[in-house]
């Protein structure tokens, strides 16, 4: 097993990116990050997104003037991006964006801030990718790290950029990162040149693990193939030496199951005789087989996580932290004081004998029919949001008989109520596009009482939106904050709008 050693500081070597002409497209997390760990090895950058600049954060533009870091904002100049050197672009960047096609026609690399970082990291990766459960299965096994005393940090789409802690002064030690499929787009699989140094390392995590695949982000991928032949590019990254762990009961994952060269782990149900992790179907013991024939075994009893899916995470989680390390002593302390991370079937309280779930997110529909599973009947769903492409369909069938009924909200209201009432009472709440910044909670606290009306007590109140939460808030978070909130105001008796 590998053990990490102790992080210190690292910085880029010097001249890293001296020459680099470096374009770094969306100015969210990572963007940011990426400027600043180019700017700090004497990349010239210049950032551009599609927001003015009066809407960028200040300290981020008060930071590009005082290091020379030319800004653009409300739009992007192709000939800049065709005459550049690399390109650093946000997960959330659409592919076809002309500026990048563009570079693209030039031969000019695109990169995303994951790759850039990677590079620098001096230590193992683990990563998580995954439609669902990547930040429980990330949080889980960085849990389990500490535990053990094994130095390293927790990063990646789980809202830390691994280019921020390169910048403050963390680059060595285990990462556990979450990675999502717009951040392995981005990641190459050769050397990729940037001025003076030597190239960009691809990125080759030690430990890969893939917790499923379902229907998701079909807005950006032309069907599941190509979704799938996506996340199965951590697996191609990865080298002899490395680890994949795998989904052994994923249908869907399961072409993919043999892409790579790296060594497989598999986890799942039943008394499976490969190497991987085992859980008991009454999910009380999990089993570990290891390729050299040892086992281990682990006491489930207090796990508090709630849903098979949630068992899944915790089985990646194991297998990944006793690849790096992790003792096995400090995996079973961990299984019973884990917590779920806040909006993921986190439960908000409970008002006149019904109780109310937040699982804000849950943004596509496979993760919602899992929810949906674990509850059983007696279920009043508040749903919907900015729409990915998916069909509702399968969640309808999977509310058949589980439902009281459903409350549906956001842009793409209409699609999801149709197929909803197929199978239950559905109440909308009125949508207004390009609405007042707190329309979203107005919005969230009118779906709330809504709920509450058709509850009765027994029942359970889920927020599972199967949708993302753009079109009425600011992230995942925010919706699940109004959730929350709007709960607290039946328990203090609110019956008005805001």
């Amino acid at each position: 097993m590998m053990g990490m050693g102790t992080s210190q500081a690292v910085a880029p070597e010097p001249g890293r990116f001296h020459g680099c002409r470096a374009v770094v497209l969306g100015l969210g997390l990572s963007g940011r990050a990426a400027a600043r760990w180019l700017a700090r090895g004497g990349a010239r950058v210049h950032c551009t997104d599609a927001r003015p600049v009066e809407e960028w954060p200040r300290e981020f533009v008060a930071w590009c003037r005082a290091a020379g870091v030319e800004v653009r904002g409300g739009g992007h100049e192709a000939d800049r991006f065709a005459a550049a050197d690399l390109v650093v672009v946000s997960p959330g960047v659409p592919p076809r964006l002309p500026a990048l096609q563009a570079a693209k026609r030039a031969g000019v690399p695109v990169v995303g801030e994951l790759a850039l970082a990677a590079d620098a990291w001096e230590g193992p990766i683990l990563a998580v990718t995954g439609t669902n459960g990547k930040t429980t299965t990330t949080e889980i096994a960085g849990a389990m790290l500490r535990a053990g005393g094994v130095a390293g940090v927790v990063a990646g789409n789980i809202g830390v950029p691994l280019a921020d802690l390169l910048c403050e002064g963390e680059g060595r030690g285990t990462a556990v990162v979450e990675v999502s499929s717009f951040q392995l787009d981005t990641c190459p699989d050769r050397p990729v040149p940037v001025g003076a140094g030597a190239p960009l390392r691809p990125f080759s995590p030690h430990a890969g693990a893939w917790l499923n695949l379902a229907p998701d982000h079909l807005d950006r991928y032309p069907g599941m193939e190509a979704y799938g032949a996506s996340k199965a590019r951590l697996l191609r990254l990865q080298g002899e030496t490395d680890w994949a762990v795998l989904n052994r009961g994923d249908v869907f994952l399961a072409p993919w199951a043999g892409t790579g060269r790296g060594r497989r782990l598999f986890f799942g149900f039943g008394a499976e005789d490969i190497p991987g992790a085992w859980a008991d179907a009454d999910g009380a013991a999990c089993r570990v087989l290891w390729p050299d024939g040892r086992e281990e075994r682990y006491d489930l009893a207090g796990w508090t996580l709630k849903g098979r899916h949630n068992l899944e995470n915790l089985m990646a989680a194991v297998l990944l932290a006793r690849v790096a390390g992790a003792p096995p002593e400090a995996v079973q302390e961990v299984i019973p004081l884990f917590r779920a991370p806040a909006h993921r079937m986190q439960w908000v309280g409970r008002r006149d004998g019904v109780d109310y779930f937040d699982d804000s997110k849950a943004t596509n529909v496979a993760a919602v029919v899992r929810a949906l599973e674990f509850f059983g009947s007696g279920v009043v769903l508040v749903a919907g949001g900015q729409g990915k492409g998916e069909d509702y369909r399968p969640l309808a069938e999977a509310a058949r008989g589980r439902l009281r009924g459903a409350v549906v909200m956001g842009e793409d209201q209409d699609a999801l109520a149709r197929e909803l009432r197929r199978v239950t009472q559905v109440v909308t709440v009125p949508y207004i596009p390009g609405g007042e910044p707190d329309d979203g909670f107005r919005a969230m606290r009118r779906a709330v009482r809504a709920a509450a009306e058709m509850a009765r007590p027994g029942d359970t109140v889920l927020l599972g939106p199967a949708c993302a939460s753009f079109d009425l808030f600011e992230n995942y978070a925010a919706r699940g904050r109004a959730f929350q909130e709007a709960v607290r105001r039946l328990g203090e008796g609110d019956g008005g709008e805001a």
